[in-house]
């Protein structure tokens, strides 16, 4: 056994590579695991990993995506949920066989041959266990007191087999710059914002809120006055508006994120005159329901990954009882949310 260290020893520093730690394997652990193309569950699905399966691991990413190797994506690359397996170090038999399985109990086929001058049935008195280090490279499993040399599987064979491994799995990778890092989109669930619209552009107050599976809520609030110098009468409009949204497959790079989107809802609209004939003083309160559709696109940049910008444009039917005054159907608007969750 000395020898075969020393054999080891002088092997590995014959070897002129630079030597570096190896990746360790993910485990998928969830029935079946999804495949993004970029660490963001917005992301398209380009493949999906049954339990059990391994993966090389090139990093993590903030504790909730692992970036693994996947041939088939552009990059070679691909993420998944930190959630949906288990991290471990690469085993020994893994680093020097190349395997992502453990290897067999039984022998190697050399090994199962019997030598000259022992017996036949020598190999069917093996322990049904998995084998020790010294046993597979000198192969004296049960084999009593039988010497070394006349194994069939000497220690320069293995030797060589792990010098082979280790040249080929210490060349060195190219390295990520910096500059390269892949961008995380951020986990935005909650915003509250303001919101512009109109051809006369109107502040309103604004909410949204976004689920992992892409579906959201917006609301918004927001008044208007329109007034006919003719008549000298003045409509004050107050408008909420409940939304639905659902978000379309997002853009992302190292340096913003884009996520367009669709929605629609209700609109209800207070609407209030007041002047013109009206004795002084007194209103008229008109109270409708309209709906709109819309759909643009929401921008996050990696500097701020709190605020997002939006931008869309969409299609508002109102009728209220002043009909001299009700608004444009077609309209654009400009928001802005901080996400304080």
């Amino acid at each position: 056994m000395i020898r075969f260290a020393s054999a080891v020893v002088i092997a590995l520093c014959l070897v002129p590579t630079t030597s570096h730690a190896q990746n360790p394997r993910f485990t998928v652990m969830a029935a079946s695991a999804a495949i993004y193309q970029a660490p963001s569950a917005g992301s398209p699905v380009i493949g999906r990993c049954a339990e059990g399966t391994l993966l090389d691991v090139r990093r993590e990413l903030a504790g909730q995506w692992i970036e693994v190797a996947w041939p088939n994506a552009s990059k070679g690359v691909a993420y998944l949920l930190a959630a949906t397996g288990v991290q471990r170090p690469m085993t020994i038999d893994e680093f020097v066989h190349g395997t992502s399985a453990a290897r067999p109990s039984a022998p190697p086929a050399a090994v199962q041959s019997t030598p000259a001058g022992i017996p036949s049935g020598i190999n069917a008195q093996r322990p049904a266990r998995p084998m020790t280090i010294d046993e597979y490279v000198h192969s004296n499993a049960s084999l009593g007191s039988i010497p070394a040399s006349a194994a069939p599987n000497p220690a320069a064979a293995y030797v060589a087999e792990a010098v082979a491994a280790v040249s080929a799995a210490s060349t060195p990778r190219p390295r990520t710059s910096a500059s390269s890092t892949a961008y995380i989109a951020p986990q935005h669930f909650v915003g509250i914002g303001g919101r512009l619209a109109g051809l006369r552009p109107r502040l309103g107050a604004s909410g949204r809120v976004w689920a992992p599976a892409g579906i959201g809520v917006q609301l918004e609030m927001m008044q208007d006055t329109k007034t006919n110098d003719l008549t000298a009468q003045r409509v004050t409009f107050l408008q909420v508006a409940p939304s639905a949204l659902y978000a379309l497959p997002s853009a992302i790079n190292d340096y913003f994120w884009i996520r367009p989107y669709v929605g629609g809802g209700a609109s209800i609209v207070r609407a209030t005159l007041r002047g013109g004939t009206s004795p002084a003083g007194s209103s008229v309160v008109d109270r409708s329901l309209g709906s709109q559709l819309f759909g643009g696109s929401e921008f996050t940049f990696a500097g701020v990954p709190r605020l997002a910008l939006s931008a869309d444009v969409g299609y508002r039917r109102i009728q209220t009882g002043f009909a001299a005054f009700d608004g444009r159907k077609v309209r654009f608007a400009l928001s802005g949310h901080w996400f304080v969750r």
